[in-house]
């Protein structure tokens, strides 16, 4: 490494490989080397004063956070709601046996922009076919889980049905009157978004730079365009769920992964406004 320049000078390992973690997180180019005065972690001179910067501010965190050992990437928040996904599936079948339940629960944009919001709601909850439902119970189990890891399970799932819903009413705005929708994937790049916004936060409001920053959103938007673009896929109603996800993810607080009166009360609200819309869909 070239000019090299030492920014900490660590007793143990465990401190070194927290400064070398910070550093890779932000992509700092460093080095780490054992001498006779414990573990040096090196950097080029012209990244100096970030990573000094970043490992300042890292060690300012409450010792608690800084060492409470690693944290699981994911939580069951995704897994549970997976499941909960099949069991609405085995009630309402697939859109071609044309249930009563599965009809009532559909996105209607015209009966939506009538008054019957709860369609938003209730359609997340509905799935095409058997392949339809494995996508989406997949890829809600990993992105719901991280975002979960991040937020907390219980802020997640809110999230990710606030984000779902908002897109499903927004897309009935523009395509209405005769477009149907039905499936948890507009409620999946919703948590997609929000990862996308607080990676945004994150890297903007640390010492990563702006153009890296951009890269967080980028990063989701190319998600966006590999799993949410397909022929059969309602593209409108996934881009929408994902515009509306990342403003979530930039405001959330993040690292509240305990469970908390907090953390409870989003998955209980949450479960709260699935069954009401449920509810006013078969009345």
């Amino acid at each position: 490494m070239n000019e090299a320049r030492v920014v900490r000078i660590a007793r143990e390992r465990r401190d070194a490989e927290e400064a070398s973690l910070v550093l890779t997180a932000l992509g700092v180019p460093h080095a780490v080397e054992q001498d006779d005065g414990g573990w040096r972690v090196s950097v080029e001179a012209r990244d100096e004063a970030a990573a000094r910067t970043a490992l300042d501010d890292a060690a300012r965190e409450p010792p608690r956070a800084r060492h409470a050992g690693p944290v699981a990437p994911f939580t069951l928040a995704g897994v549970h709601v997976a499941v909960l996904l099949a069991a609405a599936y085995v009630m309402t079948g697939p859109r071609a046996a044309r249930t009563p339940a599965f009809v009532a629960g559909q996105a209607d944009a015209r009966r939506i922009l009538e008054g019957e919001w709860w369609r938003s709601v209730t359609a997340l909850t509905l799935h095409g076919d058997g392949a339809h439902l494995l996508a989406n119970a997949l890829f809600g189990a990993l992105f719901l889980g991280a975002l979960g890891s991040l937020v907390g399970s219980g802020v997640a799932v809110a999230t990710a049905l606030a984000a779902g819903a908002c897109g499903n009413l927004l897309n009935a705005w523009f395509r209405a009157p005769h477009h149907y929708a039905v499936g948890a994937s507009t409620a999946i790049f919703g948590v997609v978004g929000a990862l996308s916004g607080a990676a945004f936060r994150r890297r903007r409001d640390g010492t990563a730079g702006t153009a890296r920053a951009w890269l967080a959103l980028g990063a989701g938007l190319g998600l966006l365009a590999m799993l949410g673009s397909s022929e059969e896929s309602d593209v409108g109603a996934h881009l929408l769920g994902f515009a509306v996800g990342v403003p979530f993810g930039w405001a959330l607080p993040q690292g509240r992964r305990a469970v908390t009166a907090a953390q409870v009360g989003c998955a209980l609200a949450s479960a709260a406004i699935v069954a009401i819309a449920w509810l006013l869909a078969l009345r």
